[in-house]
């Protein structure tokens, strides 16, 4: 299945026709942080913004999949922590071993941090998809093997 590559990134590789051109919607203005996001979600999503305003990625159009998001994330690690301090499985009331009912809904925030990372390219497989250069520091060996 094919996922559609956003406008930014494919005019730079020369990718783009010209009569979609016509047909793109620009955005403009800053995209912000929703008010109604707790304060860790707000910190959240104000560092995803900053990492993906950058590369074009990141509009107003997406301050609500953002603010999911980070909804997601924050509902993750905090049923990720209760988790790790009980344990994941428990001692039932007979004496019997039982799994540790906040891994389903812990399990869930994951599953819906997972889909929407990847609608923005934040999975490896995504960003293959979207054919986003690696930001990382290359090996020098493969730029350059007679310089070792």
């Amino acid at each position: 299945m094919n996922t559609p590559k956003p406008a930014a990134l494919m005019a730079p590789d020369g990718h783009r026709r010209k009569e979609r051109e016509q047909n793109t919607v620009k955005v403009d203005g800053s995209i912000g942080v929703p008010k109604w996001l707790s304060k860790p979600e707000k910190a959240f999503c104000k560092k995803l913004i900053k990492e993906l305003k950058p590369i074009g990625i990141a509009n107003k159009l997406d301050s609500l999949a953002l603010a999911m998001l980070s909804q997601a994330l924050h509902q993750y690690f905090n049923l990720d922590e209760q988790v790790r301090a009980m344990g994941e499985v428990l001692t039932g009331r007979d004496g019997n071993k039982v799994k540790n009912p906040l891994l389903s809904p812990r399990d869930n925030a994951w599953t819906r941090v997972i889909a929407i990372c990847k609608e923005f390219g934040l999975t490896p497989v995504s960003r293959a998809r979207l054919a986003i250069a690696a930001q990382a520091e290359a090996d020098p060996f493969f730029e350059n093997p007679d310089a070792l």
